[in-house]
């Protein structure tokens, strides 16, 4: 389960006047710096729409995290952040799914919660109903778009403005 972050910025005709006459180097280094903070945020905001049993998943969404991965692509035309987690079970958690109806799970009720316990005798029998996704992918990518990617690129260009000029 990943998600892909391609974003168009508008707003900023005198800055890309400015930045055409900036080395491609130093372009090509913000541009990793803003990748690798939208990895980073990214992670936040999924981490933050996570439900968490075991905080298996929601620990995984970290930059560098032994079940995370991440990959950011960077020019000095274009930036490529990807974010995702390889928990075997982001994708029900993510998309949600429909039990089969009949299927018996072996296990106990302890507290309210189900116990998984392979070989049991006891357990019980699914209903088949459907589990709703939390999509937390998706809304890190609304939180992305909804304002934390210009504050994040304005603060890497001021950055750049700083460094060259």
């Amino acid at each position: 389960m990943s998600a892909d972050v391609h974003f168009q910025l508008e707003g900023f005709d005198e800055w890309v006047a400015w930045l055409r006459n900036c080395q491609s180097s130093e372009l090509q280094k913000m541009n990793e710096r803003i990748g690798r903070a939208l990895v980073i945020q990214g992670f936040n905001n999924a981490a933050r729409h996570t439900p968490t049993r075991t905080g298996r998943l929601k620990q995984s969404m970290n930059m560098g995290a032994p079940e995370s991965y991440s990959k950011v692509k960077a020019t000095a035309e274009l930036v490529e952040a990807t974010y995702g987690s390889n928990v075997p079970y982001t994708g029900y958690v993510e998309l949600g799914f429909t039990q089969n109806a009949g299927q018996f799970v072996p296990g106990y009720w302890s507290g309210g919660k189900f116990i998984y316990v392979k070989g049991a005798s006891t357990g019980m029998v699914l209903t088949g109903k459907t589990v709703a996704g939390c999509h937390m992918f998706e809304k890190s990518l609304d939180d992305l778009r909804d304002g934390d990617l210009t504050d994040i690129t304005v603060s890497e260009l001021r950055r750049l403005f700083a460094t060259l000029g």
